[in-house]
């Protein structure tokens, strides 16, 4: 059988070589979901279906955009920070939050004045504590000078998905 036919699902992610996945006609779907230029974009599945990989598939193929990952367990708004400015090459810098804030912020407003989209893709979606959840909306919110603000692609379990603070931007 070639690779577009009847492939089975334990077989849609074997790896041909360390940087491809071969792709079924779901998880194909799936990526061009997160393609799609929207403020959010939500990927669920059960658990170990291979929603992680795609979304590390997407990261290195995504375009035109400034894409920071950032995976759960997060339990405060200082490790979001940390981690996205790590993801930014940036840092982590200093031990004050509002520190950190105002980098990433600067950082996302001057790479929107260049044209690019920035992309938060956020995996581990039960990780992430209240605190955590509050500093993702507050970056959500951050003027950018394309106006479309900054964009969420998120992978999670339909349960994960249900919970606030996400449920609410999804309902």
């Amino acid at each position: 059988a070639t690779q577009s036919e009847h492939v089975s699902p334990i077989q849609v992610f074997v790896r041909s070589a360390p940087e491809t996945i071969w792709l079924g006609p779901q998880q194909s779907a799936a990526l061009q979901h997160l393609a799609a230029k929207t403020p959010l974009r939500v990927l669920v599945g059960p658990q170990s279906s291979g929603k992680s990989t795609l979304l590390r598939q997407y990261q290195r193929a995504v375009e035109g955009a400034v894409v920071l990952p950032i995976s759960g367990p997060q339990s405060t708004a200082a490790g979001v920070l940390a981690t996205l400015l790590t993801a930014a090459q940036l840092g982590p810098f200093g031990p004050a939050e509002i520190e950190q804030r105002n980098l990433l912020t600067t950082f996302m407003q001057k790479q929107s004045l260049e044209g690019n989209r920035i992309i938060l893709c956020i995996d581990n979606l039960s990780g992430f504590s209240p605190d955590a959840w509050t500093e993702i909306e507050r970056l959500r919110l951050v003027p950018l000078a394309n106006k479309v603000g900054v964009e969420l692609a998120v992978v999670g379990t339909d349960s994960e998905t249900a919970h606030a603070p996400l449920g609410e931007l999804l309902y």
